[in-house]
């Protein structure tokens, strides 16, 4: 029995007319006969009754004809599905993104612009260290990651594209003898001990940004889980921290400040990554829509690898 048998039925079974009902689907009479007869022998049931004069449904045919709607409807509505999957108007998109990422508002003005193109994919969003969306891109446990970057290297298999930058600032107690400057040189804060965002791994390797942004090996005080708990301990007076300007608002009780950098060498890139290959629909229209969002510029191509 395939699904024809049934459309064919259910037309016969609302025109009551073999002729009528073969017109409107575009066969010849004979052949709605046949298939209707092959119905039947499948069945083991007569559906209709036929006399010279006028075609009855049987009471298996009238139970057969309501079951036979439901399952073209519900034919109808799983082809709907994946015609819009296929078009990415439909499904889930997993999302992995660093809180500085979300703090820039790159993140909400992506999703902004995707939800008023796809409102009824289905997005699910993970904050994640910027090295744990790179591995679970690689284990297709996300589509896309919003991440923070500061060099050039990417695992093989991931691309990326530049969604802007975030100028950094060094968070300072209030009481630092450099809280009284406007700018602060970088050697300035050679000497300083840092408080630094820990890699899931606890190790130490949160210092690399700072040499490569300031030009010299910081002495690496404390790792902190996140930005927010960096100014946390910065407020403490465990030491300073360099943080992007988009969480210079955090005040904690007004116990730390925010400076410039004089001679920073770069500010932090926000990337969006995915995987080269990437054939998901949804997927790809998310990645479509990167610099039609208000707020992004043109999309940059971009190699690189997370801090």
């Amino acid at each position: 029995m395939e699904l024809r048998h049934l459309r064919y039925f259910v037309v016969l079974a609302e025109e009551l007319h073999f002729a009528r009902a073969a017109e409107r689907l575009h066969i010849v009479q004979p052949a709605l006969s046949m298939q209707i007869k092959a119905l039947e022998q499948f069945l083991g049931t007569p559906l209709l009754r036929r006399t010279k004069r006028s075609v009855e449904l049987t009471e298996p045919g009238r139970l057969f004809l309501e079951e036979a709607r439901r399952t073209l409807e519900q034919a109808g509505r799983a082809a709907a599905v994946a015609r819009q999957a296929g078009a990415g108007t439909l499904g889930r998109i997993e999302i992995g993104y660093s809180a500085h990422a979300a703090y820039s508002g790159l993140l909400s003005a992506t999703i902004k612009a995707f939800h008023g193109r796809a409102p009824e994919v289905e997005l699910a969003l993970h904050e994640l260290h910027p090295r744990v969306q790179l591995e679970w891109l690689l284990d297709r446990r996300l589509q896309v990651g919003f991440l923070t970057a500061v060099s050039p290297n990417l695992p093989e298999g991931l691309e990326a594209v530049r969604l802007g930058t975030l100028a950094l600032k060094v968070a300072l107690p209030a009481d630092h003898p450099l809280a009284d400057k406007d700018d602060i040189p970088a050697a300035a804060l050679a000497d300083e001990p840092f408080i630094v965002h820990a890699s899931p791994s606890g190790d130490s390797s949160g210092g690399a940004p700072i040499r490569r942004i300031l030009g010299f090996e910081p002495t690496v005080r404390h790792h902190a889980a996140s930005s927010v708990m960096a100014v946390s301990l910065v407020a403490a007076g465990l030491g300073v921290a360099l943080v992007p300007e988009s969480i210079a608002s955090v005040s904690v009780g007004g116990n730390v400040v925010y400076r410039s950098v004089i001679g920073a060498g770069r500010m932090i890139d926000i990337v969006l990554a995915y995987r080269r290959w990437e054939s998901d629909p949804c997927t790809r229209r998310l990645l479509g829509v990167i610099g039609d969002c208000d707020g992004l510029g043109p999309p940059q191509s971009l190699v690189s690898s997370p801090s």
